[in-house]
């Protein structure tokens, strides 16, 4: 097969949008996957999508600086497509650090490799658990088709309205955070319940080293409700990932 310059054009066009997705879906940009593989693998996808995406002859900009802008534009889709999954998981992985700043585990942080930054426990645990329901559910799947739906959504060399789907995404970071409140609130209610029981011992008592005591429960306690809750964390991060999906598809809707 003869490439000429249009097909090798358009096949820059579309890597631009998948290299954007790669770079901020979970599991994808993980540093723990190989650098190799994602290499194959974007090139591989943008070989698959190079057949089917319909693209407009007419509209392929002769100019080389305005042909790198719309590569960037095209890479800006991309991100901010996968940002949608991203926020998704960084805002579980706020509810774990919520609940280890109050359980006593921030002494305690490890690097996780995959993010490459100081993790407490409970968020690497939730990170681990969020990644299993993603896949269970074919989530990266969703995302490799809404990858090839945003192709007929939103076409390669238009203009679209990048400022309101930003301001839809910057919307959700609030609601997100919000969920890793409320996912985080049992911790939160049971340690302020041992604070308040250590106030009243340290009143009738003073002797008492209330502060060495508290180091030593609260890890165990707030463990221990943590166990207690992951079959209704299962069912809560389910139904994130669901908002997930309808936050992906109102991107379409805003940009257009």
């Amino acid at each position: 097969m003869v490439v000429n310059t249009l097909q090798l054009s358009i096949f820059l066009l579309i890597i631009a949008r998948v290299a954007g997705i790669f770079m901020t879906v979970p599991i994808l940009s993980d540093s723990t996957v190989s650098r190799s593989f994602k290499a194959v693998f974007m090139v591989t996808l943008t070989f698959l999508l190079w057949f089917v995406v319909p693209f407009p002859e007419s509209r392929i900009p002769q100019d080389m600086g305005m042909f790198m802008l719309n590569v960037g534009l095209e890479f800006l889709i991309g991100y901010m497509l996968g940002m949608v999954t991203k926020i998704v998981f960084c805002g579980i992985e706020a509810a774990g650090d919520i609940m280890g700043a109050q359980m006593g585990l921030s002494v305690a942080s490890m690097l996780d490799p995959s993010t490459g930054r100081q993790t407490v426990v409970t968020a690497r645990i939730l990170r681990q658990v969020v990644i299993m329901l993603f896949l269970m559910i074919d989530g990266l799947h969703f995302v490799l088709t809404a990858l090839y739906k945003s192709y007929d959504a939103l076409p390669l060399l238009q203009t679209w309205n990048f400022s309101a789907a930003a301001n839809q995404i910057a919307g959700s970071v609030g609601d997100i955070f919000a969920v890793a409140v409320q996912l985080a609130a049992p911790i939160l209610l049971v340690i302020f319940l041992l604070d308040f029981a250590f106030g009243l011992v340290s009143r009738v008592a003073p002797q008492i080293n209330v502060f060495q005591l508290g180091f030593q429960m609260k890890p165990a306690l707030g463990l221990f409700i943590f166990m207690l809750m992951i079959p209704l964390l299962l069912e809560r991060i389910t139904w994130i990932i669901g908002m997930m999906v309808e936050r992906l598809m109102s991107v379409f809707f805003y940009m257009q």
